[in-house]
């Protein structure tokens, strides 16, 4: 079985041609930017719903737990921060 890692920052890119994005975020205590690839097995969600490529956009707060493949980081699934104060939907 692959080996998982994970990853959690800010998006500063969305490359929806190149199917990748990149993310501001802190590893070990030093802040980096790391690009993921994007296919067409990448889970996105947000909260309970499942979420596309095209409504990830720069400065939202994600969670990324990819594999190495390759020299790529493959992102399997990206999960969508989902602010705790913002109004439930009846």
């Amino acid at each position: 079985m692959e080996k998982m890692e994970k990853f959690s920052g800010l998006i500063e890119k969305v490359d929806k041609i190149g199917k990748a994005i990149v993310v501001r975020g802190k590893m070990i205590n030093e802040e980096k930017l790391l690009t993921f690839a994007i296919n067409d097995k990448t889970k996105i969600t947000k909260g309970k719903t499942t979420t596309t490529l095209g409504d990830l956009k720069k400065d939202i707060q994600v969670s990324i737990e990819y594999k190495k493949e390759m020299n790529k980081m493959l992102a399997v699934t990206i999960e969508v921060s989902v602010p705790n104060d913002a109004p439930k939907k009846i």
